[in-house]
């Protein structure tokens, strides 16, 4: 437009001095091109107008296909699922020593590991010395009359009592164990939802937002064990003694004269053997981790147009489990028997080693005897808990479209441990010699603590409202 004006400004000029420029020339041609210059110029005018304003819409039609960086500022609401990993820390806390006839863990030599067993088992399996009173000896004295009748003379005899000698074999032995500090891998799987807030300053997003997950399972160890073993105690010995059984007649008619010609040997030999056996199992499940979490973050993330790199960190909260089950089962057997014998004199004189299988002593020699013991135990422990802690991670995100973010994210939390403690319960019964019904005995407890933590790695899909 404004070339158009100048073009009439400097039109007008040329015209003021018309006058003289016909003059010097022939002045209808000058006149006729200066006249078609003027009709030009007038249409030139008459359209300026029109292509201002279609230039205008030109530039307001290109501004529409101008391509302009995402908003990341808004609302946003989404779901999402995945997997949760976790690496359980287990560790199991128990007495250091069991009662009289109590079912429990004991420590073991093994690095952390404990043994179970019930008081009977370990009495069987480790015995003491057998007690001297379950066999004895005896070599009696001889005794003579000295009476002509063909007994013998006292000072022509010997008797001697052997000495017991111990007859034990270790056998072998296995003991069902647990650990006391075990650490499992586990994965479940995951859904939730959450909610947030974003807001962009140029390249720079930050935002807050909190989510809950729910859990398909918990993680669950299962452990079992197996026992046995075998071993044996006892003694034996001999009993000896020599005595003059007739002395020799000095042919007077007056009696002996103390001279031994006949002479007895007694021997006796005998035993007793306690045998032990047993065998025992055992199992405990595990189960623990979140029922349910929630985290209250904040996020801060660098965006390049659509795509989204962001952190996170912030509060966990969570609803945890724990539950415990335990089983012990031991069966033991433990028999006596032996062999008693005596070997008498002519006169007067014996020798006899006697056994007895309730350590009663010498001279009653009794039945042999067995018992079969049964001992059966169960653990169980429970308790939920809220648990507050941490968690951090971070991922990336995607504006599939203006209201549309597809997002994937991994976060880790710790919400600390959880503690329950495990109560037992058992009976014992026994067939055999000494039969026993089925009677209740004490079952020593223990405390078993878990970690609850992991990492949950989850796709997602997010609305974003303007």
């Amino acid at each position: 437009m404004k070339k158009i004006v100048m073009q009439a400004v400097v039109l007008a000029a040329a015209m003021s001095p018309l006058a003289v420029y016909a003059e010097t020339s022939t002045a209808e041609q000058r006149i006729a091109r200066l006249e078609a210059e003027l009709h030009k110029l007038r249409i030139e005018v008459s359209n300026a107008p029109k292509a201002e304003s279609f230039e205008k819409k030109a530039v307001s039609a290109a501004s529409k296909f101008e391509k302009k960086p995402y908003d990341w500022t808004g609302v946003t609401v989404g779901v999402y699922g995945g997997a949760f990993g976790e690496t359980s820390s287990t560790h199991l806390t128990f007495p250091t020593t069991l009662g009289d006839n109590e079912v429990g863990f004991v420590p073991s030599s093994q690095y952390d590991s404990s043994t179970l067993y019930s008081s009977n088992y370990n009495n069987l399996a480790a015995p003491g010395s057998l007690s001297s009173n379950y066999l004895s000896t005896n070599a009696g004295s001889w005794t003579c009359d000295n009476s002509g009748n063909g007994s013998c003379y006292g000072n022509n005899t010997t008797a001697v009592a052997g000495a017991l000698t111990p007859n034990d074999n270790a056998g072998s032995r296995t003991d069902t164990s647990i650990k006391t500090r075990d650490r499992k891998h586990n994965l479940v799987g995951v859904l939730g939802a959450e909610l947030g807030y974003n807001h962009q300053f140029g390249s720079l997003v930050v935002g807050i937002g909190t989510d809950g997950t729910w859990f398909s399972g918990s993680s669950k160890t299962t452990t079992t064990s197996q026992g046995q073993f075998s071993n044996s105690r006892g003694y034996q010995a001999v009993a000896n003694a020599t005595g003059c059984n007739q002395d020799s007649y000095n042919g007077t008619g007056y009696g002996y004269d103390y001279t031994c010609y006949d002479t007895t040997n007694l021997n006796s030999y005998g035993n007793v053997t306690v045998n032990n056996s047993g065998s025992a199992t055992s199992s405990q499940f595990i189960s623990a981790g979140p029922s349910w979490l929630g985290t209250l973050r904040g996020t801060v993330g660098y965006a390049q147009d659509r795509m989204l790199v962001f952190g996170t960190a912030g509060l966990a909260y969570a609803m945890s489990d724990i539950k415990v089950r335990g089983t012990y089962d031991d069966t033991t057997t433990t028999s006596c028997s032996g062999l008693s014998s005596s070997d008498n004199g002519y006169i007067s004189g014996s020798t006899s080693v006697t056994y007895s299988c309730i350590g009663s002593g010498a001279g009653s020699v009794s039945q042999n005897t067995s018992t079969t013991t049964t001992t059966n135990a169960s653990w169980t422990g429970n308790k939920s808990s809220w648990m507050l802690g941490f968690a951090g991670g971070g991922g990336f995100a995607y504006a599939a479209a203006d209201n549309l973010i597809v997002k994937v994210e991994g976060v880790y939390y710790n919400v600390g441990t959880i503690k329950t403690h495990v109560n037992g319960t058992g009976t014992q019964s026994a067939t055999g010699t000494v039969p026993m019904s089925p009677t209740s005995i004490a079952v020593a407890g223990y405390d078993v603590t878990r970690q609850i933590s992991g990492v949950i790695a989850k796709v997602g899909v997010s609305y974003k409202f303007d």
